[in-house]
């Protein structure tokens, strides 16, 4: 048997517009705990962004004066998601088979791949993290 990206992926995720503020991006991650969120327009997926992408646009990570923390916080609120996000996002779909998932993930050094329709409209999300706790269900599996 054959196991799909469909086993696996989260459906209930996280996503913004491309016109959504960096802000909204932080405070998402920070409310939802997650560390990518696919950007949507028309109902498909167009961009991609990770945390790494928000830590890399944040300089108060490396400042910790509060003038630097306001400053951030301002360019935050008043940058939009476009400016920002990773285009040209790899998908897959929910009948996929987790290897060739998998392997995506390892060949191009992803975090994470959107799942989409034939549409292209998001229906979950595949992660490391999905990976990582399907093989620990696997190998704890009994038989």
């Amino acid at each position: 048997m054959t196991h799909k990206v469909e086993d696996i992926m989260t459906r209930r995720v996280f996503s913004v517009g491309l016109e959504d503020s960096m802000e909204t991006i932080r405070d998402g991650m920070e409310t939802y705990g997650v560390r990518h969120i696919p950007v949507i327009d028309s109902g498909k997926v167009v961009g991609l962004l990770s945390r790494t992408d928000v830590l890399g646009f944040s300089e108060s990570q490396f400042r910790s004066s509060r003038v630097s923390r306001a400053l951030d916080d301002t360019r935050m609120e008043e940058t939009f998601v476009a400016e920002v996000m990773t285009r040209d996002v790899r998908t897959v779909r929910p009948q996929t088979p987790i290897a060739d998932a998998a392997e995506l993930l390892l060949k191009h050094k992803f975090g994470c791949l959107p799942v989409t329709d034939a549409d292209g409209s998001l229906v979950g999300i595949v992660t490391k993290h999905d990976f990582v706790k399907a093989l620990v269900d696997l190998i704890r599996k009994p038989g």
